[in-house]
């Protein structure tokens, strides 16, 4: 006959090791950036992760290097960026990784200074570690929730389409009707939604001019490499598209001439309430909200700093724009009254103006002709 005793002792046993495999950590994030970004750690030091599911490997940069320790491989591989530039970069191994109380060792992954991830310290996590975890994202307490063991879900939650969760995960939109297959969930991409232009898209576009649900700029997305060339940009507003079972209503996509098909976090932190990954079972889920937020619309203008100068890289092309006495790739003076020579390098730029969320900025011309660029609207 067991004791008593023995047998409390077995259920504590028991109790305690089920809380710990099915152990849930509560991380604080946020999307100051754009980006969605958390504390962990790499070698027993703190680092700020970006997550992102675009990623199919994490991506380290010589300031994580320095303050890690991480180790640099010889070998190297090759890549294609979000402006589909193909470029060589060195691997890499992290020993130890810890996410709350989550550890991982030995991981694999590359090293590149992106500028952006570079000034800011981040190191990119990718579905090579995402993918082995679970993810409830709360965008409304600005919490990710990470567990070895699928998330239950309720009532709210929609379960939405997904295949090659272990890679780098794909879903499927109708847009206006029309089912469009192989839409990458990243949410290292800041923007909403993009897709390559078409035919369909081209005949919706000219059948909205002028309603007040479009938009023309010229544009250029950052990757890996920096900003890659302007492309001529659509702005179109739908007004559904269809995810899983569930209709969104007024959402602004973006057609450029060649861009890979994505949906990213603002589409997501603006639409829905939680974002569950459940890698285990390979099933995603939403908790749609009940009001959605409005996007924020870029700038008429967007300048950036290079090789010392001040250049406009992006720019409105609406009738309505306030950026008309500008051209692309124009040299400019200085930005809300800032020249180039204020600037130590491209980092101290981009951490001020990058994602700047004034509504307007002030562009001196070379002539000395003052222009205020307001925030776009649709026309």
């Amino acid at each position: 006959m067991i004791k008593p005793i023995i047998v409390l002792f077995l259920m504590l046993s028991s109790f305690k090791a089920f809380t710990q495999i099915n152990k849930i950590d509560t991380i604080s994030f946020s999307l100051d950036n754009k980006l969605l970004v958390f504390k962990a750690s790499i070698n027993d030091t703190e680092v700020d992760f970006a997550f992102d599911t675009g990623a199919s490997l994490g991506l380290s940069n010589s300031s994580i290097q320095s303050s890690t320790g991480l180790i640099v491989k010889n070998g190297s591989q090759t890549i294609t960026d979000a402006n589909l530039k193909r470029i060589k970069i060195n691997n890499t191994v992290i020993k130890k990784m810890q996410i709350g109380s989550h550890l991982i060792d030995n991981i694999k992954g590359a090293i590149y200074d992106m500028e952006l991830l570079t000034c800011h310290k981040f190191y990119l996590l990718g579905m090579d570690v995402i993918g082995r975890l679970n993810w409830k994202i709360d965008f409304n307490k600005q919490q990710i929730l990470v567990s070895k063991n699928p998330f239950p879900t309720n009532n709210y939650h929609i379960e939405i389409p997904v295949s090659n969760t272990s890679h780098r995960p794909k879903t499927s939109l109708v847009i206006n009707g029309i089912n469009y297959p192989n839409c990458l969930i990243d949410l290292g991409y800041t923007g909403s939604i993009t897709i390559s232009e078409n035919e369909h898209l081209n005949k919706l576009y000219q059948q909205i001019l002028g309603t007040g649900k479009s938009g023309l700029s010229l544009n250029s997305n950052m990757s890996v490499t920096g900003l890659g060339k302007a492309d001529t940009v659509k702005t179109i507003q739908l007004d559904k598209i269809k995810m899983g079972q569930y209709d969104f209503n007024l959402v602004n996509t973006t057609v450029y001439e060649k861009t890979d098909f994505k949906i990213g976090i603002e589409f997501f932190s603006t639409q829905t309430k939680e974002l569950i990954l459940n890698h285990t079972t390979g099933k995603y889920y939403i908790e749609p909200k009940i009001n959605s937020e409005p996007l924020t619309l870029p700038l008429d203008a967007r300048v950036s700093y290079q090789e010392g100068k001040l250049l406009v890289t992006a720019l409105n092309l609406n009738k309505n724009s306030s950026a008309k006495q500008l051209s692309i790739g124009e040299t400019i003076k200085s930005i809300n009254g800032k020249q180039a020579s204020d600037f130590n390098d491209n980092c101290q730029f981009l951490l001020e103006f990058y994602h700047t969320k004034k509504t307007s900025i002030q562009i001196e011309k070379l002539d000395g002709t003052l222009v205020t660029i307001q925030r776009s609207t649709l026309e």
